[in-house]
Parts: structure tokens; C-alpha cells; sequence
């Protein structure tokens, strides 16, 4: 492989690894030696002192690897890790892969980058290259480090990977404990695309476990925070718009959302948007099926098949507000739905979560109350407990004075008698002086 002298260093090491990376020959080493033996020569050659700094030296022992990065900015550095990972666990080298991944989470903090900031990002591309195999086997360490260490943007990028690693395996649970054990650095100390994709994640978690307030606060925050350029509304935003649209969606906004024209393919999102605000369930079902395919490359089918439940429930809550009593059959007419157990199973889950209430008579009559005011047996409940913590207090307040009055007189009545038994006491040996 030859290594053109015009071309800077930065680029050489880049379309090298390029070439290895798009090549199908699986023996490899050859190749690649002459390819670290002739980066290693021209470092050595130049005069690299000024703003460059080694990233990562391999010696894989049996395997004729070692190669040692040298670059002047971030992105051929990271372009050149993402580049040699993805070529050798494509290629069945899975005990190189590994080791490269391991060496580059071990060596990060000796590495003399400069900048926090560009180490947050060269990790953030390390952790995207690294098999979802053995990231947690080597984030978890350099996480622990970097925890003692308080190096935060490292920190904050280690978090995010785990987290997106629960997320792209589904292992929803597991992405909620880490939440929940996990703390990520103040917001202040880390880089903004930090934060937003943290925020991202933790509202995918929470839309998945059918938090929708929590999804739609973190998601519009992921949004607030992501960086302002075009390759990001293209890219990062365009996902969170999506994920919060049906988090919205989902938390019974009927709000149209015009912002989505400037995002790219909004189509499934607009039909399921107009469907729900036209109040048919069927119509937002016919709309999920109808672009079921665009959902799933989303990511976002499993949510996406929620919706009609939730216009069901919306329409629920608007029948209950002008209708207080009907009968089963006139509440499947209005909510257009095809039998009675699903209107019976759409006011069960609206009363289970406290958006309605509602009773279902002998006689088949759906009678709806205001869930906004407490039954009467809850309000007498909450009346006599008042009472009673009313009556404690007062008793406790009494004995607390009388205990104190008592204190009082005890006390007085002590110093007395001790003032009398000291002048006793003085007048008696006077009297035997005299």
C-alpha cells in the first residue's frame, strides 16, 4: 500500500482504513502491517509535535497488528476507529475488535487530548464502534474511572452508551435501573449533544414504560438542548420530533403540529396526527396500518400501535364530561367502536387511570361521574382523619405545657428548699460559734 507524500497525515490514515474497510478479503494482516508500517514512518518523518497527539498503540501479540493514530483534528481520529472496528468484527476478527475496543477505554485518560469536549465526542464514536458483545464489559470499568476521576463528559458519554445499548436490545428494564442507580453529571459540566441525547433516552424509557408526561417533558428538553445546525435537525432532532409527537399524542394532546413540515418524511406522523384529532378510533388504526412500515423504521411501532387505545380513551373522557348516564349500547354508537366488551374494556382502562369514573348497572347502564370530585365516602374518610390528627395535636400540646408547668413548680419549689436548708445551715453554726 502506498503512501502518497503530498496527502496530509490525517487523510492518509483515513482513506487507508477506508479501503480496508470496504475490502471483502478476510486475510487481512499483510494489509494492514504495511499500512501501520507506513504511517508509523511518516510520523516519524514529520514534525507533529504541534497540536497532534498519539491516540492508541495495538500490539495484539500473535496477531501482526500495531498501529499508533496520528491525526490533527477529531473526526479523521474517530473516523478512523469507527472505520477499523466495524471492518474487523464485520469480518470475523472478533478477538481484535475487542481488544482495540478495550485498549481505547483503558488509554483515554492518559491520552494528552486538550479538551474535554473532544475526548467527550472521540469516546462518544468509540462507544458507536464497539460491539453491543463487549460494551458493557469495558464501559463499566472506564465508567467507574471516570466517576473517581470526575472527568464528566466522559462520564456523561459512558452513560448515554449504556443506555442506548438497552434501548437498541429492547431491555427496557434493565435502561430503567440504570436511571434509577445511575446518576449522569450536572447538566452545566457536560457538552449540550450530551445532554440531549441523555434526555432522548430517558424519554424513550419513559414513553416505553407509558410514563407519557415524563416522555414528553425529556423529549421536548432533548429538543431544546440538541445543538442548532442542519445536519442536527436533520438527524437528532428529526428523531426526537417523532418520538414526541406520539408521546403527545399519547398524553391526549389533540394539537396540530405544524413544525413538522420541515422535518424530512413526515407524512406518517401528519396522517396518524389528523386521524386522532378527527376522534376515530377507526381512522387512526386504518393510519398505523397504513404506514406500519415507516413506524418500524422508526423504531417506533410498538408506540405507535398505542395511539388508537388512546384516542379511544380521549373520546371516553369526552363523552363522560356532556353524558352522565346512557346505556351500553348507545356508548358503542358514540365511540364508533365494534362491540360492547371494547367499549367496556376502553372505560375500564379510562377509569383505572383516573381519567373517568364510571358504573356499570344491572341493567346495562353506563352511569359517568366527575372524577375531578372525590366520592362521598372519601371526603367523609378524609374529614374524620383531619379530625383525629386534630384532636392528637391538641392533646399533645396540652400535655406538653402541663408537663412544663409542672417542670416549673418542681424546680421553684427545689430552689426554696435548698435557699432555706443553706440559711438554716448558716444561722446554726453562727449560733455554735456564739
Amino acid at each position: 500500500m502506498q503512501v502518497d507524500c503530498e496527502t496530509p497525515l490525517s487523510q492518509e490514515i483515513e482513506s487507508n482504513i477506508k479501503l480496508l474497510a470496504q475490502s471483502t478479503d478476510v486475510a487481512h494482516s499483510s494489509r494492514l502491517l504495511a499500512m501501520s508500517n507506513s504511517i508509523l514512518s511518516k510520523a516519524k518523518q514529520q514534525d507533529l509535535s504541534d497540536g497532534v497527539a498519539p491516540f492508541l498503540t495495538l500490539d495484539c501479540g500473535s496477531t501482526p497488528f500495531s498501529v499508533q493514530y496520528v491525526t490533527e483534528e477529531y473526526p479523521q481520529r474517530a473516523a478512523a476507529l469507527l472505520y477499523l472496528v466495524r471492518y474487523f468484527w464485520r469480518n470475523g476478527v472478533q478477538d481484535v475488535a475487542e481488544f482495540l475496543a478495550r485498549q481505547a477505554f483503558e488509554q483515554f485518560h492518559t491520552s494528552p487530548l486538550g479538551s474535554t469536549l473532544v475526548e467527550g465526542r472521540l469516546l462518544h464514536a468509540a462507544c458507536l464502534a464497539t460491539p453491543g458483545e463487549v460494551l458493557q464489559q469495558v464501559v463499566l470499568p472506564a465508567l467507574r474511572r471516570a466517576q473517581d476521576r470526575r472527568t464528566h463528559e466522559a462520564h456523561a458519554t459512558f452513560v448515554v452508551a449504556l443506555l442506548r445499548q438497552c434501548v437498541g436490545t429492547g431491555d427496557m428494564a434493565k435502561a430503567e435501573r440504570l436511571l434509577e442507580r445511575m446518576p449522569f453529571p450536572d447538566h452545566r459540566l457536560v457538552s449540550n449533544s450530551m445532554v440531549a441525547r441523555f434526555l432522548y433516552y430517558k424519554g424513550v424509557v419513559a414513553l416505553t414504560a407509558a410514563d407519557y408526561a415524563a416522555a414528553v417533558t425529556s423529549l421536548s428538553a432533548a429538543i431544546s438542548a440538541a445543538p442548532s445546525s442542519s445536519e442536527t435537525v436533520s438527524g437528532f432532532q428529526t428523531t426526537c420530533h417523532r418520538a414526541l409527537v406520539l408521546a403527545r399524542l399519547l398524553h391526549g394532546e389533540v394539537t396540530p403540529h405544524p413544525e413538522l413540515i420541515k422535518y424530512p418524511g413526515p407524512v406518517p406522523l401528519l396522517a396518524v396526527s389528523q386521524a386522532y384529532q378527527s376522534g376515530s378510533t377507526g381512522q387512526v388504526e386504518q393510519a398505523v396500518t397504513r404506514h406500519s412500515d415507516a413506524f418500524a423504521a422508526f423504531g417506533l411501532l410498538p408506540i405507535a400501535q398505542r395511539v388508537p387505545a388512546a384516542c379511544t380513551r380521549g373520546a371516553v373522557v369526552r363523552l363522560a364530561s356532556v353524558v352522565k348516564r346512557a346505556t351500553l349500547a348507545q356508548v358503542t354508537a358514540r365511540l364508533g367502536l365494534d362491540s360492547e366488551q371494547a367499549v367496556l374494556l376502553a372505560i375500564g382502562d379510562a377509569t383505572e387511570r383516573g381519567l373517568v369514573k364510571a358504573e356499570l348497572t344491572k341493567d346495562g347502564v353506563v352511569e359517568f361521574g366527575d372524577a375531578s370530585q372525590p366520592d362521598k365516602s372519601c371526603a367523609d374518610e378524609l374529614r374524620e382523619l383531619t379530625a383525629r390528627l386534630d384532636g392528637i395535636r391538641a392533646r399533645a400540646v396540652k400535655s406538653l405545657r402541663f408537663d412544663t408547668e409542672e417542670t416549673s413548680k418542681k424546680t421553684a419549689l427545689e430552689t426554696l428548699v435548698h435557699e432555706e436548708m443553706a440559711e438554716d445551715a448558716v444561722m446554726g453554726a453562727a449560733e455554735g460559734d456564739e
